[in-house]
C-alpha cells in the first residue's frame, strides 16, 4: 500500500506531536519515591522525612505529584513534631484531591490542614477542617481517621476552654 503524498505531512505532524507530548504525560521520576514515602510514613515518619527532604521538587511534573508531595511533607512535619508556619502547602493538596475526587487523600490532607491550623492557634478554621475530615472519614468507613479527627475537635474544645478560663482570670 502506497501512501498518498498529501497524507505524509499529516502523519509526520501527528508522529512529532505524539513524541513531544508523551514525556509530559509520563509520571515524574519522583512519583515512585513519593508512593514509597506514602507507604512507610505511618510506621517510619523520620525515614519518610529524610526521603521527602531528598525529593527534587523541580522534577515533580504533574499537579498530582506536587499535591502528594505537599501532603506528605505536611504529614511528615507533623509526625516529627515540626510545624509549618502556615497552611499554604497543605491547602494546595486539599484543593487538588478534592477537585480530582480522591476522597481518601482529600481526607488525610484535610486532617493535616486542620492540624497545621490548630498548632498555629487558628482554632476557628481548624475546627471546620477537622469536621470536614471526620465527615469524609465517616463516608469512607475510615474509623481511624474518623477518630483522630474527632480527637482534633475535642482538643480544640479543651484549648478553647483553657483560653477562656485564662481570659476570665485576667479580668478578676
Amino acid at each position: 500500500m502506497k501512501l498518498k503524498p498529501s497524507l505524509f505531512p499529516a502523519i509526520l505532524l501527528i508522529a512529532l506531536l505524539t513524541i513531544q507530548l508523551l514525556p509530559g504525560c509520563a509520571p515524574s521520576p519522583e512519583r515512585s519515591r513519593l508512593e514509597h514515602i506514602e507507604a512507610i510514613i505511618d510506621e517510619h515518619p523520620d525515614s519518610a522525612m529524610t526521603l521527602i527532604d531528598s525529593i527534587d521538587t523541580a522534577a515533580l511534573r504533574s499537579d498530582r505529584d506536587r499535591a502528594l508531595y505537599c501532603m506528605l511533607l505536611t504529614e511528615a512535619l507533623d509526625k516529627t513534631h515540626r510545624n509549618p508556619a502556615n497552611d499554604t502547602l497543605i491547602t494546595t493538596a486539599i484543593d487538588y484531591f478534592a477537585d480530582k475526587g480522591d476522597r481518601r487523600r482529600e481526607m488525610i490532607a484535610t486532617y493535616y490542614g486542620a492540624r497545621v491550623q490548630y498548632l498555629n492557634n487558628d482554632f476557628s478554621h481548624a475546627i471546620v477542617r477537622f469536621f470536614r475530615a471526620k465527615e469524609i472519614a465517616e463516608e469512607l468507613g475510615e474509623h481511624f481517621w474518623h477518630g483522630i479527627a474527632a480527637r482534633g475537635i475535642s482538643d480544640i474544645s479543651v484549648s478553647y476552654t483553657h483560653l477562656r478560663a485564662h481570659e476570665t482570670s485576667l479580668h478578676l
